[in-house]
């Protein structure tokens, strides 16, 4: 037999939960274990973290290219 716990969550969470089952009877913990798994069960490495950090400050300082741009360096239409 599986052990279970009670956790709070705020409304709109429940909500998002609700709009994520597969089937209106489908567990609270079913719903969560899928997207666990989907997301890999792993967190975020220090080199992640660092790497979004960077590409924050990239775009906090313009240090970026529209797709637009990308496509015309390309030689694509933008339509």
């Amino acid at each position: 037999m599986h052990k279970s716990t009670m956790i709070r969550v705020d409304y709109d969470v429940k909500q998002r939960l609700d709009s994520m089952k597969n089937y209106q009877r489908e567990s609270y913990g079913d719903v969560i274990t899928r997207m666990l798994d989907a997301c890999g069960g792993e967190g975020l490495t220090d080199e992640d973290i660092m790497d979004i950090e960077k590409s924050l400050d990239d775009l906090k300082h313009g240090r970026y290219r529209t797709i637009e741009e990308v496509m015309k360096e390309e030689g694509m239409s933008v339509d």
